[in-house]
């Protein structure tokens, strides 16, 4: 407990109510506060109660954890010279990447833990995504491929498995298998103008393929993930296949 109810009066009676704080009866009034430290949620309510009800309850709320990232993001644009490799049209490339040293979680408590490189309750070390595209009016098409590197397969930022330096079989937050392999998956995308462009007026064909290799997650993810964090790392559907069409007019 760490704040007080402050009222008048001549005569003061302190009820010690355990977690919750205290009561004060001062002069024909009750006062009650109490001061709870939740892991990353500290709140405060102040209650002042006199003979016929409550007449007044402050509540403050204040987030005290704190997340600290270390790392590099990389990002390269390129657009082919007209001519390049003899094709018509433009060929233009992208490039990005992210490279998170640290990842760190610090609670309220002072506890902090390092996330970096946990696939439930993290982000990979290192990922990638590189794109190119072909434009040759009318006709359009991207190739996609995104990868990520080996994760840490347990929700706990601190499981050990026969990967990490430290790995003791007889110890309680060890794994036999800790680690997911990195994966690429690529994309397709493509299009084509029915009608020729103009400003507020087109007419598109698109289709998009994604997972185009149907790359299939690790074996048991779907039950570990749960669903939560970064569940979306690895793909869980599969290959699938979207067209339509565009209007603008």
């Amino acid at each position: 407990v760490e704040r007080a109810g402050h009222g008048y009066g001549s005569s003061t009676i302190f009820l010690i109510l355990g977690w919750m704080g205290f009561l004060i009866f001062r002069g024909g009034r009750f006062e009650a506060a109490y001061d709870r430290i939740i892991p990353g949620l500290r709140t405060t309510v102040e209650t002042t109660i006199y003979a016929f009800g409550i007449a007044l309850v402050r509540t403050a709320v204040a987030n005290q954890n704190a997340l600290n990232y270390n790392g590099v993001d990389i990002e390269v644009n390129y657009a082919a010279p007209e001519g390049f490799l003899n094709l018509p049209g433009q060929l233009s490339a992208r490039y990005l990447a992210s490279w998170v040293d640290d990842q760190e979680l610090v609670e309220a408590t002072g506890l902090a833990t390092d996330r970096a490189g946990n696939a439930i309750s993290g982000l990979p070390e290192w990922s990638m995504t590189g794109s190119v595209t072909y434009d040759f009016a009318p006709f359009s098409t991207t190739l996609t491929a995104r990868y990520f590197n080996d994760v840490k397969a347990n929700t706990s930022a601190t499981a050990l498995g026969p990967n990490d330096p430290n790995y003791n079989p007889s110890q309680a937050n060890t794994f036999s298998q800790n680690l997911w392999k990195g994966q690429v998956y690529f994309n397709w995308a493509g299009s084509f103008d029915l009608v020729e462009p103009e400003p507020g007026r087109r007419i598109q064909l698109f289709g998009v393929i994604d997972n185009l290799l149907n790359t299939q997650p690790p074996d048991f993810f779907i039950l570990q993930s749960s669903g939560v964090g970064q569940a979306n790392l690895f793909d869980l559907i599969g290959r699938r296949f979207r067209a339509g069409v565009r209007f603008a007019f």
